[in-house]
């Protein structure tokens, strides 16, 4: 699910600049729910009397959407946009958006 809504974030890029629309103002925030994950799935395992795996399964969850986000921004394709909307920051005398990761209780 979290590669189509980053495949769909980067088509809204491409699609603005085909049409000649400026990307630099857009921005974007991804976030996961993980204490619901969490919640659901701690009874499951107490259940099964696995109390080891309490509490891991949403940091497993986390951290797999981490790493999904730092393949994404690894590709070509993604720097491909990233540049354009820097160099269109740098045009506007206004500087590009601040690169954030909150991760972590």
């Amino acid at each position: 699910m979290y590669e189509q809504v980053i495949d769909a974030y980067m088509s809204g890029l491409e699609e603005r600049v085909a049409n000649g629309l400026p990307i630099s103002q857009i921005h974007s925030v991804a976030s996961f729910f993980v204490s619901r994950v969490d919640s659901a799935v701690d009874k499951l395992v107490e259940e099964k009397g696995a109390r080891d795996l309490l509490g891991k399964i949403a940091i497993a969850k986390r951290e797999g959407g981490v790493q999904r986000f730092l393949k994404s921004v690894a590709t070509p394709r993604w720097k491909r946009w990233r540049r354009k909307a820097r160099r269109a920051s740098a045009r506007s005398g206004r500087p590009p958006a601040p690169r954030t990761r909150r991760t972590g209780t």
